[in-house]
Parts: C-alpha cells; sequence; structure tokens
C-alpha cells in the first residue's frame, strides 16, 4: 500500500493526540509502523518513542517491520546515491535494538526500576511468571483456608465452615483466586465494601429505578389511558378484555408508585406483583399478544398503544418475573463481606510473601507505575525523556491498563514549572468491534472513555481545524480535528464481503457506542476491482434432528455436508477460484482456514474430514502439557530425578520409547524383594541374560543416562535421551508428526530458559513439568510454521490478527447467551453476589442446596453478565466474516422441532438468520439488496449492490465425489499414557461397582489398572465372552454401548407393548450418526434386530405399561466415610407389585444356559453393590429384584428363563451385602504394598 488514504494520512499526524478506530483490513498496522519510522526520519531519538503492544509477539512482529521498512529506504538512499542520508539510516537500523517496542508489562518494569524509592520496592526485584504467581495464590488460599477453619476463635471457624459448606469451598477458592489474579477488581471490591449496607442497597434501587422502572413509566401510562377507552367504548366484552378493565385500579397504583422518589423493597414488590399480572393478562407464556384481545382493541384503536411498547415492557418483565424475594439482599451483603476478609487475609499474606522474595507480578507492576505518577518528579523526567507513547490494540486493554493510559495521558500532558518541556504525544489505535477477550478482563467500554480524554485534552489545546498534507491543505470535521480519527476503508474484503458484512454487523450493532455495545461504521471498499473475478458468500445447512423427533433426518450433519463441499470447490472438475496478486488460480487446502466459537468441535470436525481425505490440522491447541510426546518425556525426566518412582519407569517402559508389554512387565514385577521395578529390571536382565530385546535396549540406555543426568545441562540431557532411544526416527511417520517435534523442541527451549533463571537442576525440573501437569496450566502447542497443503481448524479468538481467501465459519447454531443465574458471580457495582442458601439437605444422590433465592443483586449483576456476552458475540461475528478476502462459507446445523419446522435459532446463526427469507432451511437463496461504498480511481462512490447467498444442503442418500474412508493403522495409533499420581492417602475417592468386582476378582489387575492407570489386560475369558466377534468390525464395548444408548430410549420406539419399526429405525440412526466413527450398516440392522428381538420378549411385553416411566442410565452417589460409592443403573424399572427392579443389558455372547449362570456368577458382586444401593433408594421396600438381561438371547416370546438371570434380595440378605462391601472397602483402601501380599 504506497498511497495512503485520507484518513490513514489523518492518523499520521503527530501534532495532536490521536485516538485511530480501525475496521478490519484499513491498515492500521501499516500505519502503525509508518508513524514510527516517520518520526524517526525526522529525527526524533529513537529512545524517545514507545511503542506498546499486548503481546510480545506482536512487539517483535512490530519491530520486524519497522527494521523492513528502514532497510527500504536505505536501500532508496543508496540508489540515489544521498550517502549523507545512507549513514543517518544505517545509524538508525544500528540503534533499532534500544527501540522502546515492547508489552505494557515490559514498559512498566523498565520505568519501576529507575524509580524504586518512589515505588517502595527493591530495584532487583523478579517478575513473577503465569505459573509461579498462580501457584502462590493456590497455596496462600488452601493455607488461610485451614488456618480459617481451626482458628481457635470459635466464631471465625464456625463462620467459614458455615461459608464453605454452603457455597463449596471450591467454589469459594474459584471466585478468590480471579479477584486476586486481578489488581482492578480488587480495587473495586475494596472500595465497595468501604460503605455500609445501607449504602449499597439504597444504590442498587436507585440504579434499578432509573434503568429499569422509569423508563417503563411512559409506555404503562399508554396502555393506562388506552384501557380506559376501552371501559368507556361500547364494545362487546369476552373475558380478556373485562379483566384487563378490571385490573385498571392497580395500573393506577402502580403509576403512582412510579412517581415516589425513595422505593424500598415492598414498594419493589408491589411493582412486580402488577407487572406480572398485566404482563399475563396481555401476553401469552411466549411473550406473543393475546390473539382474543386483538379484535376488541383493533375495534378501540388501541391495539398499538396497549402492544406497541412490548420491547419496554419485556424488559421490566424478565427482571420482575426472575426475582424470588425482594428481602435477601442483605444477607449477600453478609455473605459477601465473609469472603472479603477471607480475600484480605489471602491478600495480605501474599503480599508478605511477594515482599520477602522481591517478586512483584503482572498487575503490580502496573498498579506501582500508576502510583508513582502521582509525584511531579517523575512526571517531569518521563515527559522528559518520552516524546511519543503509541498503544497498538488497545480495544484489548483491561480496566487498569486503561486507568493506567489514562493517568499517563493526563500525567504527561499536565503543565510543569519548566515551560521548555514538550509534552508527550498519545496515540491510540484499535477496534471495539474486535473486542474478544473479555474472558481475560478486556473491558471494550475503555477504548470510548480513552477515546473521549484524548479529545478533551485536544479541545483544551485548541488544535488547528486544519492541516497539510503533502503541501496540500486539509480542511478537518469537528471530531477529526479532535483527533477521533476513523479507518473505515477495507483493502481486505472483497466487495460482495464487505456488503455482507455490512448488512449483517450493520443490522445487530448500534450506531453509536452505548455501554458493551459498540456503534458500527459501514465498511468501504478499496479492494482493486477484477472484472473477472467475484467474491462469493454461501450457507451450508446441516439437520440435526431432535431426539425426540419421529422424523427421520433428511439431511446429513454439518461436518459431512462442509466436507462434501469443500471437495467439490477443491477437487472437482470445476473448482473455486481465488484472487493473488492481480491473477486468478484455483483454491487450494491451505488457503482455507475454518473457524468456530469453541475448540471443542474441532477435532471432531478434523476427523470428519480426514475421512474424506481432506487434509487438515488444529494448530496450537492449549494442551502442550497434556500432549502424548510432552508427557513421555515428563516421565523420562522424573524416572532420572528419581529411579525408585516406579510409576515412571511403568510410564517410560510402556511408552513409545520402548514400548515394554504389559506381560513383560509383570514378569519383571513378581518378586519378593522390596526394591524398585528400575532394580528389578537390572536383576531380570541379568538373569535371564538379555542382551537383546526391548527390555534390554530399556537398561542399557537408562544405564547409559542416568550417569550423565546429574552432569549434563538440562537442554543437552534431553537432546541425549531422545537420541538414544531413537525418538525422532520412531516420530517421523507418524500422525502429527511435525507438532510432536515442535512441541519437544518448545520442551527443550523451556528447560534451557528454566536452567538458566537460578539454581535449578533435574529434580526442580522435574517436580515443575509434574506441577504444570497436575494444575492443568493452559499453555499453547508450538507454533507450526507450516508450508503443507492442509486446512487449519481454529478458533475465532485465534483467528484474530489473520486473513484467508476462503474463511468458513462452523457451527454457527451453537453457543447461546447463558443467562442463567450462577451461584457466586463479581458485579463492578456491588463486588461480590452470592444467591442466598438457606438450608441443605443430604440425600442418597447428592448435596444438594434448597432454598438457593434469587434476589434483585442477583438478577442485576447475571443481567450485566448476559448483556457483556451478548455484546461480545456481535464482536466474535464480526472478527468472523472479516477474516475473509474472496470467499465467506457459512455452516450451521439446523434442528427440526416436533413439526418438522426449523427451531429458533441460536449463538451467531441468530444474528444472521433475519437477513434471509424463510425458504433458507429448504434451500432457497437469499438475495441481498441494498448501496455500498467503494473507492475506484481514486474517489468515493456509493452505487446500488445486490448479492445472491445460495444455500447448500447434502441429502443423506448422496454420495461424495472420490470418497475414500481414512482407515486408521493398528501400529499408528497413539498410545495414551495416564500419568496421574498415585496417591498414598485417599479421599473422595469413588468405588464403581466395576472396581469393587476387579478388586474380589484380582487384587493385581485392581492395582495395576486403578491405581497405577495401566489400561485393563486382556484375558482368555474376556476374548471368548466379548461382544466382538470374527464378522464384527468394531469392538465389543463400543457394539454394546450403541445398544445401550437404543434401549436408553425404548420408552419412545416401544409403544404400547409393540415395537414400532419406524421409531427404532430412527432412533439407531441417530445413535450411530452421533458417533465419531461411520457405523456400518451390518451393524446398525444387527443392532434393530437384536432391539426389536428384546422388546418382543415376554418380559417386556408384561413391563410394558410402566416402560414410559422407567429411568435409565441413573448415576448415584452414596457416602462411605470420606469416599462414595458410584453405582450407574441400566434401569430401573416398576413391576405390577409396584415395587422397583433393577435391570442390567449385558450384550456378551452367550451360547447356552451354562454361559448365563457362569455370568450370572461373575457380576455377583456387581449386582448385590446394586441392591446395596437401590435399598437405600426405596428402604420401603422390602425386597429387591435384580435381572441381567443378555440381549443376544432374546427373541419372540422368550421366557424369562431363556433369555436373563435374576438374583432376589431381601432385608437378611442386604445385611450380609452391607457387611461385604464394608470389608472390600477396608481392604481396598489399604496400601498398595499390603494390598498384594
Amino acid at each position: 500500500m504506497s498511497h495512503f488514504t485520507r484518513e490513514q494520512s489523518l492518523a499520521l499526524l503527530t501534532d495532536r493526540h490521536i485516538a485511530v478506530t480501525a475496521n478490519a483490513g484499513s491498515g492500521k498496522t501499516t500505519v502503525l509502523v509508518e508513524r514510527f519510522v516517520r518520526l524517526l526520519l525526522e529525527g526524533v531519538d529513537i529512545r524517545s518513542i514507545v511503542a506498546i503492544t499486548f503481546t510480545r509477539k506482536a512487539a517483535a512482529e512490530m519491530r520486524l517491520r519497522v527494521a523492513h521498512r528502514l532497510e527500504n529506504e536505505f536501500v532508496k538512499s543508496l540508489e540515489s546515491g544521498n550517502e549523507k542520508q545512507s549513514i543517518f539510516l544505517r545509524h538508525l537500523r544500528e540503534r533499532l535494538n534500544i527501540a522502546q517496542i515492547s508489552t505494557i508489562h515490559s514498559f512498566c518494569a523498565q520505568i519501576l526500576r529507575d524509580y524504586p524509592v518512589e515505588a517502595q520496592i527493591n530495584p532487583l526485584f523478579t517478575a513473577l511468571d503465569e505459573y509461579d504467581a498462580a501457584t502462590l495464590r493456590e497455596e496462600t488460599i488452601a493455607l488461610v483456608a485451614e488456618e480459617c477453619l481451626q482458628s481457635e476463635d470459635k466464631e471465625i471457624a464456625d463462620t467459614y465452615y458455615r461459608l464453605f459448606r454452603l457455597y463449596g469451598i471450591e467454589t469459594i477458592h474459584s471466585i478468590v483466586h480471579s479477584l486476586l489474579k486481578d489488581n482492578e477488581k480488587l480495587t473495586e471490591i475494596h472500595d465497595i465494601y468501604k460503605k455500609t449496607d445501607e449504602e449499597i442497597l439504597s444504590h442498587r434501587f436507585k440504579i434499578l429505578d432509573k434503568n429499569i422502572v422509569q423508563p417503563f413509566r411512559v409506555p404503562l401510562q399508554s396502555i393506562y389511558e388506552a384501557i380506559i377507552v376501552l371501559k368507556q367504548s361500547d364494545v362487546k366484552h369476552n373475558s380478556y378484555s373485562t379483566a384487563l378493565v378490571y385490573f385498571l385500579p392497580n395500573i393506577d397504583e402502580l403509576l403512582s408508585i412510579l412517581l415516589e422518589t425513595n422505593k424500598e423493597e415492598s414498594h419493589f414488590a408491589r411493582i412486580a406483583e402488577i407487572i406480572s399480572q398485566l404482563y399475563e393478562l396481555l401476553f401469552t407464556t411466549s411473550g406473543d399478544p393475546r390473539k382474543n384481545l386483538i379484535p376488541i382493541l383493533d375495534k378501540c384503536n388501541i391495539t398499538q398503544n396497549i402492544f406497541g411498547e412490548h420491547e419496554a415492557f419485556q424488559r421490566i418483565y424478565s427482571f420482575v418475573s426472575k426475582v424470588e424475594s425482594w428481602y435477601d439482599d442483605k444477607e449477600i451483603l453478609d455473605t459477601a463481606r465473609i469472603i472479603y476478609d477471607f480475600l484480605k487475609r489471602c491478600l495480605d499474606r501474599i503480599n508478605q510473601e511477594k515482599i520477602f522474595l522481591s517478586a512483584l507480578d503482572f498487575n503490580d507492576l502496573q498498579q506501582k507505575l500508576l502510583m508513582i505518577l502521582d509525584y511531579e518528579e517523575v512526571r517531569y523526567d518521563i515527559q522528559k525523556r518520552y516524546s511519543y507513547i503509541m498503544v497498538d490494540e488497545f480495544q484489548d486493554t483491561n480496566k487498569i491498563q486503561f486507568r493506567l493510559t489514562s493517568k499517563l495521558i493526563y500525567a504527561l500532558s499536565l503543565p510543569l514549572e519548566d515551560k521548555d518541556a514538550l509534552h508527550s504525544n498519545i496515540y491510540i489505535v484499535g477496534d471495539p468491534k474486535q473486542s474478544i477477550y473479555r474472558f481475560r478482563g478486556a473491558d471494550v467500554r475503555v477504548f470510548e472513555s480513552a477515546k473521549k480524554a484524548i479529545i478533551e485534552l485536544n479541545t483544551k489545546a485548541h488544535v488547528a481545524d486544519k492541516v497539510h498534507i503533502n503541501n496540500v491543505g486539509i480542511d478537518l470535521h469537528t471530531r477529526e480535528q479532535y483527533g477521533d480519527i476513523r479507518l473505515t476503508t477495507t483493502f481486505r474484503l472483497m466487495p460482495e464481503i464487505a456488503f455482507f458484512v455490512n448488512s449483517v454487523c450493520g443490522s445487530i450493532m448500534h450506531q453509536s457506542t452505548t455501554g458493551y455495545f459498540v456503534g458500527y461504521d459501514n465498511t468501504i471498499c478499496s479492494r482493486s476491482y477484477n472484472p473477472e473475478h467475484k467474491g462469493t458468500v454461501s450457507l451450508i445447512i446441516g439437520e440435526k434432528v431432535r431426539e425426540d423427533s419421529h422424523t427421520p433426518p433428511v439431511h446429513v450433519q454439518q461436518d459431512h455436508a462442509l466436507a462434501r463441499h469443500l471437495l467439490h470447490i477443491v477437487a472437482s472438475e470445476n473448482p473455486m477460484y481465488i484472487e493473488e496478486k492481480g491473477n486468478l488460480r484455483p483454491v487450494q487446502w491451505s488457503d482455507i482456514v475454518v473457524v468456530a466459537r469453541k475448540n471443542d468441535v474441532l477435532d471432531s470436525l478434523a476427523m470428519t474430514l480426514r475421512n474424506y481425505n481432506i487434509p487438515c490440522y488444529v494448530p496450537q491447541g492449549k494442551r502442550f502439557y497434556t500432549r502424548q510426546e510432552i508427557r513421555d518425556i515428563v516421565a523420562y525426566i522424573t524416572f532420572l530425578a528419581n529411579p525408585a518412582d516406579d510409576f515412571a519407569f511403568a510410564t517410560i517402559a510402556r511408552s513409545p520409547y520402548f514400548r515394554i508389554s504389559d506381560t513383560e512387565l509383570l514378569d519383571i514385577f513378581y518378586g519378593s524383594e522390596e526394591i524398585s521395578l528400575w532394580e528389578k529390571s537390572v536383576r531380570y536382565c541379568e538373569l535371564h541374560q538379555l542382551n537383546e530385546g526391548n527390555i534390554a535396549q530399556l537398561v542399557h540406555i537408562l544405564s547409559e543416562v542416568l550417569p550423565l543426568s546429574s552432569r549434563l545441562s538440562l537442554p543437552i540431557l534431553l537432546h541425549t535421551l531422545l537420541e538414544k532411544s531413537d525418538w525422532f526416527l520412531r516420530v517421523q511417520n507418524s500422525k502429527d508428526a511435525e507438532r510432536k517435534t515442535a512441541n519437544i523442541h518448545k520442551l527443550i527451549a523451556f528447560a534451557r530458559d528454566f536452567e538458566s533463571s537460578g539454581f535449578n537442576g533435574l529434580f526442580e525440573f522435574s517436580e515443575r513439568l509434574n506441577a504444570l501437569i497436575a494444575t492443568e496450566v493452559q499453555e499453547s502447542d508450538a507454533q507450526i510454521e507450516s508450508s503443507r497443503n492442509a486446512i487449519p481448524l481454529i478458533t475465532i479468538h485465534s483467528s484474530k490478527g489473520l486473513e484467508f481467501p476462503v474463511v468458513i465459519v462452523y457451527d454457527m447454531n451453537a453457543g447461546d447467551i447463558n443467562a442463567s443465574i450462577k451461584q457466586v458471580m463479581i458485579d463492578e457495582n456491588f463486588g461480590i453476589i452470592c444467591k442466598p442458601v438457606v438450608a441443605q439437605q443430604i440425600s442418597v444422590t447428592s448435596t444438594k442446596q434448597l432454598n438457593a433465592v434469587i434476589t434483585p443483586l442477583t438478577v442485576m449483576a447475571s443481567m450485566d453478565n448476559s448483556m457483556a456476552e451478548e455484546a461480545e458475540m456481535e464482536r466474535l461475528l464480526y472478527v468472523a466474516l472479516t477474516r475473509a478476502k474472496d470467499h465467506l462459507i457459512l455452516v450451521a446445523n439446523i434442528t427440526r422441532n416436533k413439526e418438522n419446522l426449523p427451531s429458533k435459532t441460536k449463538g451467531m446463526f441468530s444474528m444472521v438468520e433475519h437477513i434471509f427469507d424463510d425458504g433458507y432451511f429448504y434451500g432457497k437463496p437469499m438475495i441481498l439488496h441494498g448501496d455500498l461504498s467503494s473507492i475506484k480511481d481514486g474517489e468515493l462512490v456509493q452505487e446500488d449492490f445486490s448479492l445472491e447467498i445460495p444455500v447448500i444442503r447434502y441429502f443423506l442418500d448422496s454420495e461424495a465425489e472420490n470418497y475414500t474412508p481414512i482407515v486408521e493403522k493398528e501400529e499408528e495409533r497413539e498410545r495414551e499414557i495416564l500419568l496421574d499420581i498415585i496417591q498414598t492417602s485417599h479421599r473422595d475417592e469413588q468405588y464403581s461397582a466395576t472396581k469393587f468386582t476387579t478388586f474380589t476378582d484380582d487384587p493385581m489387575s485392581y492395582y495395576l489398572h486403578y491405581a497405577i492407570g495401566l489400561p485393563p489386560m486382556t484375558d482368555s475369558y474376556d476374548e471368548k465372552y466379548s461382544f466382538y466377534e470374527e464378522n464384527d468390525s468394531f469392538p465389543g464395548s463400543f457394539a454394546g454401548q450403541l445398544i445401550h444408548s437404543v434401549m436408553q430410549k425404548s420408552p419412545q420406539w416401544i409403544v404400547d407393548g409393540l415395537c414400532d419399526d419406524s421409531r427404532l429405525e430412527s432412533i439407531v440412526h441417530i445413535v450411530c450418526d452421533s458417533q465419531e466413527q461411520t457405523i456400518t450398516e451390518g451393524l446398525k440392522h444387527r443392532i434393530k434386530r437384536e432391539c426389536k428381538a428384546i422388546s418382543n420378549t415376554a418380559l417386556l411385553k408384561q413391563f410394558a405399561h410402566t416402560l414410559p416411566t422407567a429411568k435409565f442410565e441413573e448415576k448415584y452417589y452414596y457416602p462411605i466415610e470420606n469416599d462414595f460409592l458410584l453405582a450407574v443403573f441400566d434401569c430401573i424399572i416398576m413391576n405390577e407389585k409396584g415395587e422397583y427392579e433393577v435391570w442390567d443389558w449385558k450384550t456378551n455372547v452367550v451360547r447356552s444356559k451354562d454361559d448365563m449362570d457362569m455370568f450370572m456368577q461373575k457380576y455377583k458382586t456387581q449386582l448385590e453393590m446394586y441392591a446395596y444401593f437401590a435399598m437405600k433408594l426405596f428402604p420401603d421396600q422390602q425386597s429387591l429384584t435384580l435381572r441381567l438381561l443378555f440381549t443376544r438371547k432374546a427373541q419372540e416370546n422368550a421366557t424369562d428363563e431363556e433369555w436373563s438371570r435374576a438374583l432376589y434380595v431381601d432385608k437378611k440378605y442386604l445385611e450380609v451385602i452391607e457387611q461385604t462391601i464394608n470389608n472390600n472397602y477396608s481392604l481396598i483402601r489399604q496400601p498398595l504394598h499390603s494390598l498384594l501380599h
């Protein structure tokens, strides 16, 4: 972009403070770099310019772009023969390393080190990284909680016991942790609780009255006057209009209450009562006007008066209808002050520890800088040092960063005694429409506040209303004169996409910024015009059938529909074309990106696309420390740090490094010596004189590496163990080899940084890695500069700042606004909001909180959060749409309701749907009409514009071209190794019937599987009687799950004791299509056949009348000392005696009655545990029947004996079962070495 537009030229001004609002693709980064370079070329000292970004990556990229720009100028000077300019530019390039291009945290740290006395810090302070700061918070919260509960002051101990009991220690821990890591929220909380309860509660009703109640006065007056007209008319009334007339005195009372200036709880309670009653008179439960009223209101010409202000009515009703009590907000404040006290205790302890460590976290850096800016001498020095301060991506600023920037703006602009001191120039740039990091604390409202501050400063400075650019005088609009510059022209989007973005975002976003909702300026298109190339926008609809629908699906779901469409636009004879450097070429896989709101849908989509032979990858997930390649090497490091760690050794042995089988491990394990597995392995090799094979290789390599581990540096040690075990050779042909290798190199770099940060060795490195895994730290995978021709699947958040020729916005009809009222919330006006909990009840299944009352404060906090979420979803949609250069594809699953019509849409699709005709669900294309502003030949023109949006659907019976399923080879599958730490003490463990059965049958298998985490071993028994047969194409456990899922829905397809074949067919398809694997028609047929046979047995016909009320897949917990017993019932159903029975489906292969008897004996422990639970659930029942139902033996009119076995339990038998469970529980909790002897 060699020529700058008028808008961009104004953004380059340096004679005033500037706030730049930049649309997507408008070249804001180019302008920022240009401004930086122009200042240098004008002779401004490089040390006096500060450019602040919010990530290190962005800072590095900006520094690189400045370097490239200077190098281009240097080349020009050489070509022109300007030696003086060449010397000057070379000097600038050499000094670029001292340029102040950094993150906000680095900027703060640099200034603080120059003013340690004013900041009251050690000048040699260390900056705590995210992990160290989080660890300090976690440990402090746990320590303070323990101290409070064990306090000698009984009142304190009881208070905190009740708090943790009512709200859960994890909930309190989470809320306190979130406050401790956000100093701005802490400041807000401190300010709130300086006030009295009366002040807070009074402020609550003032806000409620101003924002919710008073806006309804005028609409209510209109309704009141209309009903008077209705009353005085001579129309014939029905019951609805009569009720409305009789309600007039209540409305009159409500109008009087609204005029009250000092409203109390009783006033609002009465307002809520009248509003609710009036709403129910006028509207249905779905919010539609009552049809019985409209004809009568029409005759009086008052329909518009009554229903015209529906939105205002809906707003106040949605608030008051949620409030359950107007009198319990005081209890919220009481609870909040207890949590605040706990918060202060934690904060004091953390601050003491940070003083001891001479350490500051990121928030401290900003808070300390805020503090020292109050010193005039500090401001004076900074003004002299920094002439220009530029802040990029300002829309991602949080409140504390805004306060810091605002203070810089004002502090650095205040007149000083030294009249020669130049005031610093402030420049901020960003796009509020792209503020999508609310979860990180970003507050979109601060951009507007900062812009107003800049306008105010420029107004006071009486800046000129005319400037000269390239010797041309330019008259400025008022907002431009005072520094409000807007870059509205996009160089990225094709006209069709720009028009679509304007059509959608212009209709859902506000015209001007209000609170969380940002204003929208229409995008002007300046993409170079190519008459042979047009952009496109299209919609792909997938179909997802509701579980309660009896209509089978007609179209494929969104993932398969997208896969087929991708094959069409890339691999067909008529591919899609894109523009590159003025030329057209067919689209390639790497030209395409798929973006989605949530990361969890991308892995399943990747699996589907790979099944269609479409190359794709999910880059930079947040699972670095949980990746198998990292877990394997962490186990290696852990073993080297402690060779006696049996778990680490077993993990290494079974990993791809050495591939030791479970059988070999067991051979090594058995022995009388109380020595480690490593020592046993050495002895095993000596005893059997092993010189080759996996075990010998394992012992040989570890014997070589162990002596070196204490002498080598960490990076070299990692390289050594990788090379000696041939890791790079083993991984190069595996799936995602590129990512795995990049992650290993990232870990080596981390080891290098860790070692250089202090006295850190192998043991400390092992401890840190295991802690990072245990605390589930969110760390991105290593960045891959992939040159492969494949589609990246990323989140919308990850796509910000990127652009692609083809953008696919996936899974749009998902992720609606969370309108639920959380148990504990943080509100900027009222602090910590906890739903009052009056009592508790401990039941068999769970600990339930009763009377969790919803009050005005909880609704206000929830509505504010919902409003912020809704506004951010609008911005997420804008970011997603504006990543596309040439083609934009929208993808959504649409669900059909019981009437076979599309269900109500949600998420981002609900924001787009309104521009489509109703027929889009059936494939009807949409044609949009409007106008589009664009730049042509340097002139701004506005033209009529139309855009046709095709709607694409794929039928279930259609076949994708060139479709070949990918079958993953067994040897290429990644082996999952569980790395949970073995606990030597137990608490809050869950013991299932399967665990008890495994322990009873074989304590050794229990130890290996549940204590260590090794996969269960397969024996001949399982092989003989599993569901899996030679002609099966799926594992037995998987096929059995499908049978269970279909039987779980049996009330939907067994009607009046008879199997409805069409419904069964539909259910089987729904269950099978929801799986990640493609289910064969053969397996589907067998599932249908078997389930139908079950429905035709005498037992099912006998229970036909109670089947609709049966409970399926019910999970129950029961406390036992400090732990829980767990049972999951396949089916609980009532018999003709009114007693409950327990049914358990068994999908094993059984060939005779003897097989069923044998299985009955095998599962007896499981059934007895189910009996124990069931008798606790139904204590009045004197006996219980438990049945094993062998699905493969079911056939029409089969007797119970022919396909099932039953266990009968009475109260006496139950006593024996309870004693057995207690005995097994005592044994199972014994130390592991006792368990094995």
